[in-house]
């Protein structure tokens, strides 16, 4: 029982310094988390033209804005929310991919297909081709 005790009373004294260092280290965290923005703030006034973001750098706002969930809103400053948001929805919609533009490829069969047809058709040409070379 004396055991049991003497825990309680150190476990009673130990808790409200993790809580202060708890307290300590998040105000530290917000007031980094102003200046950052402050900076931030500062630094876009400086620039006069359009940002433009490659995908590389796009996959990496939405790595690290992923964890924080909507709250993403408050802290996004490099484009707008809603542009995020669409990357981020493009980023998931693997099933939606868009379009091709120009002829369709054609498939290992039919090059295949082609290959033998033209050899075919056009085989004493090469031979003589070939003599030439």
């Amino acid at each position: 029982m004396q055991s049991n005790k003497f825990h309680t009373s150190k476990q009673s004294h130990f808790h409200p310094f993790l809580q202060l260092l708890g307290q300590l280290a998040y105000s530290d965290l917000k007031y980094q988390i102003e200046y950052l923005k402050i900076e931030n703030e500062i630094l876009r006034s400086k620039c006069s033209k359009r940002i433009r973001l490659n995908d590389s750098e796009k996959r990496r706002i939405i790595k690290f804005a992923l964890p924080l969930g909507p709250n993403i809103r408050k802290f996004i400053s490099v484009v707008n929310y809603t542009t995020y948001r669409r990357w981020l929805k493009k980023q998931n919609d693997i099933s939606n991919p868009s379009p091709r533009i120009g002829r369709p490829r054609k498939t290992t069969e039919e090059i295949i297909t082609i290959i033998i047809h033209m050899v075919k058709k056009y085989k004493s040409r090469l031979h003589s081709l070939a003599g030439r070379a």
